[in-house]
């Protein structure tokens, strides 16, 4: 486990260093196609997990992108990712369908029985979803009791923020995160009801599949093994996915859609708060020319032509440029300090990465 991430590790800065190196978009995603296949083959050749290697490599790739990678190759990777994803989770279905014939008669001619699978398949299950909730169970408990003793705590991190000097940034970060846990842990407490879901929400899928497949040919009941990972993965899907609904809905859980909108408004009036102090520093000398472009830039966000049209195409490009890169800079720190929810800062970059898109074309007309 050790050496796979530590290879899985190498190989995922590798990419990044490459890629942020490369301007073709299209390039850059046929390069990260072999990613996986780099950190699994070494990771074989040494006796170490290729699958933890592969799955190391691709965490790292992914927590770097935003700081790598441009625009336009984070788009890209995205959409043909999204699209060799569901091809690979469904060929491993269809490789196992396909298979399923012959596993069967390798079971029987092995002197093992098919109901021993279906038996083994439903044990291993339950094992699994019991495992799961001996686990969640008391990280509940955990977290629950930690949301009471950190609450108590916040009112001192809060007042120690404010006195730290403005650079004591690595000091500042590390006590924005605290606050931000604390936050976190009393604003969406784990009672028993979403404990129930994290449990129930826990299905096997195809990297049960894969995982058995790459066991050894001479693997001593390989067969067997696969296809018990196999009805394992195909009974939690069926059992698990057509139930999961139900159960929310029979809990009585609902999304706080109310608490994301706040975040994405609050996140957006900060974002904007970054394009006008830099605005400020700036034109300080020229305070006319600055509030009109400041409201040309803030414009652009809903009406681009109108902002050409009233600073010219070249300042409109220098100055939305600058507008992006500190915006993405303020989104990254925010993403580090955990100060807003995952989903609501990767929207935020998105959008930021189609309009850095919008950019380069103007750029190039």
């Amino acid at each position: 486990m050790v050496g796979a991430v530590v290879i899985g590790f190498v190989v995922g800065k590798a990419f990044l260093f490459v890629a942020s190196k490369l301007s073709n978009s299209t390039v850059c995603t046929a390069l990260s196609f072999t990613v996986p296949y780099a950190a699994y083959l070494p990771a074989e050749h040494i006796e170490a997990s290729g699958l933890v290697a592969s799955v190391a490599a691709g965490i790292i790739v992914g927590a770097g992108a935003a700081n790598h990678l441009s625009a336009a190759q984070r788009m890209s990777d995205v959409q043909n990712w999204r699209t060799l994803e569901l091809l690979l989770e469904g060929g491993v279905f269809l490789l196992v369908g396909l298979e399923m014939s012959a596993l069967v008669s390798h079971v029987h001619r092995d002197g093992g029985r098919l109901s021993d699978a279906l038996v083994v398949a439903v044990s291993v299950l339950v094992a699994v979803v019991l495992l799961r909730a001996v686990f969640v169970g008391p990280m509940a408990l955990w977290l629950a009791r930690r949301a009471r003793r950190v609450d108590r705590l916040a009112p001192k991190l809060r007042e120690f923020g404010d006195r730290l000097p403005a650079d004591e940034t690595g000091k500042m970060r590390r006590v924005n995160r605290k606050i931000a846990d604390v936050d976190y842990y009393v604003s969406s407490p784990l009672g028993w009801r979403e404990s129930t879901i994290v449990v129930w929400a826990g299905m096997r899928g195809a990297v049960t599949v894969a995982a058995a497949q790459t066991l050894p040919v001479d693997t001593t009941s390989r067969s067997l093994l696969v296809l018990i990972a196999f009805l394992v993965a195909v009974g939690s899907l069926i059992v698990q996915g057509l139930t999961l609904g139900p159960l929310v809905r029979w809990l009585g859980v609902q999304p706080d859609d109310g608490e994301a909108d706040a975040e994405r408004a609050d996140l957006r009036r900060r974002l904007r708060a970054v394009v006008v102090d830099d605005l400020k520093a700036r034109y300080a000398t020229e305070p006319e020319r600055y509030r009109r472009v400041r409201d040309a830039v803030l414009r652009s966000e809903d009406s681009e032509e109108g902002s050409v049209r009233m600073l010219g195409r070249t300042e409109f490009v220098v100055l939305r440029q600058a507008m992006i890169d500190a915006q993405r800079g303020e989104l990254l720190e925010l993403r580090d300090e955990g100060s807003y929810g995952a989903q609501v800062l990767t929207e935020a970059l998105a959008r930021l990465d189609a309009e850095q898109i919008t950019i380069d074309l103007y750029r190039t007309q």
